[in-house]
């Protein structure tokens, strides 16, 4: 029986049938050669092109971080310093610049190549453009985390992100506000109007929550039904706060969404409940979702179409904040 010994010694494969290899692989590569403290270009293959618009002519000789200098403040930036500083294999996926200005989200992997005498003389990177496969992923987390609705975040978004917040404020010793809105008389306008009705009046009322509330710093989001929630780091006096919300009761009114079937009012309103104080350390977020639950409940019974603000602190949760 013949025994093919092919596979059992290396085989040098000539340098045309690699260049053919390179030359049609889908995927960029790039060589850079080490040049001081730089990585100077001197390959990339037609692939390269296809995926930057940059020919071959253009780029060699450049180095290799033209395609991110509109895009450094990323951790895969990091992550590559890392890599070539420790003389290191990396994959990142990070978001570069095609020579026509055009975003592209490039999944790319380097390799570094060493001389006989173990010295870095190269890097060879293999790039491909993962835009879509990023943007549907993030379109799959957004509507994880966005109520379908509104547009807002929705519960669970507010949950994975309220523990955070609720951590600083507790080591910083800062003031955090809680507001809890909810519209006034919503099942009797659902039960009369409809809720392709009701689905515009939550769309119109979140809208004007979001424009009220835009610092980043803001947390905002739909809780559940006609209620959404408001949460902030008080950085001056609570009035300001308390004030902003009651142009936001205000403004809601305004937009004079009728509801004759209402007690309180022709037009959709709302009422709104507030808490603020510095969280003590062994408090959790449900200890002030409570409390503006609560202030929010004492605005309904008070009449509704109001800001209520409850400064009970007797539970322990809190400390009045200076």
């Amino acid at each position: 029986m013949m025994v093919n010994n092919m596979a059992k010694k290396s085989v040098k494969i000539p340098s045309k049938l690699l260049s053919a290899a390179l030359a049609a692989a889908v995927d960029g590569v790039v060589i850079a050669e080490k040049s001081g403290s730089d990585f100077l270009i001197i390959y990339t293959n037609p692939a390269f092109e296809k995926i930057t618009g940059y020919s071959q002519e253009e780029v060699l000789g450049k180095d290799c971080r033209m395609l991110n200098q509109n895009a450094r403040d990323q951790d895969a930036i990091a992550t590559i310093r890392k890599a070539l500083r420790e003389q290191q294999p990396c994959h990142v996926t990070l978001l570069n610049h095609r020579k026509n200005g055009d975003a592209f989200w490039n999944e790319l992997s380097l390799s570094p190549v060493f001389s006989d005498e173990g010295e870095l003389t190269h890097y060879i990177g293999v790039q491909k453009d993962a835009t879509e496969r990023v943007n549907q992923r993030k379109k799959i987390e957004e509507m994880a985390t966005k109520d379908h609705l509104t547009k807002l975040p929705n519960r669970r978004y507010y949950n994975e992100e309220i523990s955070q917040l609720w951590g600083v404020h507790q080591r910083l010793q800062a003031t955090i506000a809680f507001a809890f809105i909810d519209i006034d008389e919503f099942k009797k306008y659902n039960d009369n109007y409809g809720h392709l009705e009701g689905d515009k009046a939550l769309k119109a009322v979140a809208k004007k929550v979001s424009e009220r509330f835009v610092r980043s710093g803001d947390l905002v989001a739909r809780f559940g039904g006609e209620e959404f929630v408001i949460v902030t780091t008080l950085d001056s006096d609570p009035d300001n706060f308390i004030e902003a919300l009651d142009e936001l009761r205000q403004s809601i009114l305004d937009l004079k969404i009728e509801n004759k079937y209402s007690e309180v009012s022709p037009y959709i309103t709302v009422s709104i409940g507030v808490f603020y104080g510095v969280p003590r350390k062994n408090s959790r977020p449900s200890d002030f979702v409570d409390l503006a639950d609560s202030a929010m409940y004492e605005a309904k019974r008070s009449g509704k179409n109001q800001v209520k603000v409850v400064n009970n602190v007797e539970n322990g949760a809190f400390k009045p904040a200076s």
